[in-house]
């Protein structure tokens, strides 16, 4: 742990910048309904199975916190129509693997995450998040729920993700649906270009596509595009040593004047 050696000036910035992002709809336009939904891979068309290197794996696939190797703490705000939407991370590594806990949640919903990822040999890793899910939308409904990860790294450059979400779910309370959901991907890097795709094969049923790509401007300015869906996706990310902000656009299907933004802003310790 480094926590304590940290620059408190840092913390203090970072903690008011958190606070604002927050409480503040202003900083907000509306957004959607996917609580879990970080910017990063939102702008990349939510294409992410397969990225490495970043906190947002809590959500997506676990066994991408094994390939990051940072303490940090995350924060993410967003809005749909009159409710506001949170959500918060934070990482750490503990013995031979890396933890994530999160938290998303509006005014009736929340789920939290336990993550953990492991590099099991070289240019393997492998990844579990386990989920319990509230809701009071009209009646307070509890719920226990996994995801299952893996990640192959094939070459510096390549990688392919795999992961399973919501293979079985325990209702605590009341029945609810098990919608499972397959998802593959590829993540591929070359120089100041990286290209990723997912497939999800979501409930049996459905084929669901996603397309991405980030091109870094600069050390410090990376530019994102993608297709979640066939609906165009966009955003950027700037880093700031010690502190990360990154915000994505997402096309709404119904209304263009409801089109969705998200930000994040996250403190490497």
């Amino acid at each position: 742990m480094r926590y304590l050696k940290y620059k408190k000036s840092y913390l203090w910035q970072y903690s008011i910048v958190c606070l604002l992002l927050w409480l503040c709809p202003t900083l907000s336009l509306a957004l959607d309904m996917s609580k879990a939904a970080q910017p990063i891979p939102v702008a990349l068309g939510n294409s992410f199975c397969a990225y490495p290197g970043t906190i947002n794996a809590i959500f997506y696939n676990p066994a991408n916190l094994a390939t990051y190797q940072a303490e940090e703490i995350q924060v993410t705000t967003h809005r749909f129509g009159s409710q506001n939407y949170q959500s918060l991370a934070l990482m750490t590594e503990y013995m031979d693997f890396n933890l994530g806990l999160g938290l998303t949640q509006n005014e009736q919903d929340s789920i939290y995450y336990l993550a953990s990822g492991k590099k099991i040999k070289k240019g393997l890793y492998l990844g579990t998040s386990l989920k319990y899910s509230e809701s009071n939308s009209s009646q307070l409904n509890k719920n226990i729920s996994f995801d299952l990860g893996l990640v192959y790294r094939l070459h510096r450059s390549l990688r392919l993700g795999f992961s399973i979400q919501n293979p079985f779910v325990w209702a605590l309370n009341s029945q609810v649906f098990n919608a499972v959901n397959y998802k593959f991907g590829v993540w591929w890097r070359q120089k100041r270009l990286i290209l990723v795709a997912d497939l999800d094969y979501y409930n049996y049923e459905n084929l669901i596509y996603h397309l991405g790509v980030e091109y870094h401007i600069t050390k410090n300015l990376a530019l994102r595009s993608g297709l979640d869906n066939g609906l165009l996706t966009a955003g950027f990310g700037y880093k700031l040593a010690p502190l990360n902000f990154d915000m994505s656009w997402h096309r709404n299907r119904d209304n263009d004047q409801e089109n969705v933004y998200r930000f994040s802003l996250a403190l490497k310790l």
